[in-house]
Parts: structure tokens; sequence; C-alpha cells
């Protein structure tokens, strides 16, 4: 869980301008996320890498803390339900 601890401390850190959205793209993809997390997870992953891809090239710079915003809190949300699904899966398995 220690993967979508760093990925919300990522999101966080773009939405404050700590990091650049070319990093924030970068870290997403190079992140090592447990081999529990859904397909439907991984799909979110890829198409935030995605839509951030094209908000570099499609939007000027000016655009892109608050754009990158909303794909960052998108994430921190889906982040926070793939995490709790695992918690539960876990729960029930016991």
């Amino acid at each position: 869980m220690n993967s979508f601890k760093k990925l919300i401390e990522l999101c966080q850190a773009f939405s404050q301008g700590k990091i650049t959205i070319q990093d924030f793209q970068s870290r997403i993809e190079t992140l090592p996320y447990p081999d529990v997390c859904s397909k439907q997870y991984y799909n979110i992953l890829h198409n935030a890498v995605n839509r951030l891809e094209e908000i570099i090239f499609c939007n000027s710079k000016s655009e892109y803390i608050q754009l990158g915003s909303e794909v960052a809190q998108g994430l921190i949300k889906e982040t926070n339900i793939e995490e709790q699904r695992i918690r539960t899966t876990k729960f029930n398995n016991q």
C-alpha cells in the first residue's frame, strides 16, 4: 500500500506546484504498484497518463496546473477506492 501513499503524495505535490506536469506523468508510470490492483485501476492509471500527455501537447503551459490538478484529484479519489477494495478483499479472504 506504500505505492498508493506515494501516488497520493505525488498528486498533492503536483497540485501544489512542487513538480512539473512532465515529472508527474513520468512518476505515475514508474511507481511500482501492488500486483493485487484491479485491471480497472490499471486502466485508470493508463488513462491518467494519456490525459496528462494530451494536456502537455494540446494546451498552453498556463493551463497545466489547472488541468493536471483535475487528473491528480481523480487519481487520489480512485486510489483511495482501490486501496479500500484491496483491504476489503483481504479482510473477506481471511
